[in-house]
């Protein structure tokens, strides 16, 4: 029989501001993982900084959520790989052509110390929903994630927020998953995103507050990751 993997949380769920705080503290330190942090963020490259200059792009070239199965399975990129777009719909879309990161490092675990490694001048706390979840016979990393709810504090600029990141099978958006090999996607990576007062209201009455699509071409030269987010509220 194989090894029961456990993912869990270290610590209990908390909603008290005061424990909150940016980068490592003495007793983080002490961890494991922190041999990982590195408070210094890297500039964004220049690809991202000249999309941003030149935003916002004209609304036609943007897209929402629901066009996400169309647009995100054509051949190629997309006109807009780095910017923002207001579209004619009222939503945003941003999009940021970048490598993704590795994030299966302390797969097993969860905690805001390995969180904040992702982003540590922005992240804070995280907390999974399941509290524990068997991997065991979950043979791939879209398994173990679809389905669960992850309650994160970040900073998103200058303004600090709660927020709930609901992972979605691609399928939710209407994107054929068969269609990937023959396009040279490895993943997607989908989400509905809100703040505490807007998430249960809106997937309630099956309103898309936000929704992140992250996905993976394989191009030979490396891994690519295109991030966009459009946001329907």
């Amino acid at each position: 029989m194989p090894q029961q993997l456990i993912s869990r949380n270290i610590v209990p769920y908390h909603n008290e501001p005061s424990k909150l705080y940016l980068g490592y503290r003495e007793q983080d330190y002490k961890k494991p993982w922190a041999k990982y942090f590195n408070p210094n963020v890297a500039l964004i490259s220049d690809e991202v900084e000249k999309g941003l200059i030149c935003s916002p792009w004209a609304s036609p070239l943007g897209y929402g959520p629901s066009e996400a199965h169309d647009r995100l399975l054509r051949p190629g990129y997309e006109t807009i790989e780095n910017g923002f777009v207001a579209t004619k719909e009222g939503t945003t879309m941003i999009a940021v052509r970048t490598d993704m990161g590795d994030g299966e490092k302390h797969r097993l675990l969860l905690t805001g110390e390995i969180y904040k490694l992702w982003h540590p001048q922005a992240h804070q706390y995280t907390w999974r929903n399941p509290d524990e979840l068997d991997i065991t016979h979950k043979s791939s990393y879209a398994e173990r994630y679809i389905g669960i709810f992850s309650f994160i504090n970040e900073y998103l600029g200058s303004h600090c927020t709660d927020l709930t990141v609901a992972f979605i099978d691609p399928k939710e958006l209407g994107i054929e998953k068969e269609k990937w090999p023959e396009m040279g996607i490895e993943t997607m990576v989908c989400a509905r995103i809100g703040t505490p007062d807007t998430a249960r209201a809106g997937w309630e009455e099956g309103v898309e507050v936000e929704v992140l699509v992250a996905g993976s071409r394989g191009r030979g030269e490396g891994f690519d990751g295109s991030l966009r987010d459009g946001d329907e509220s």
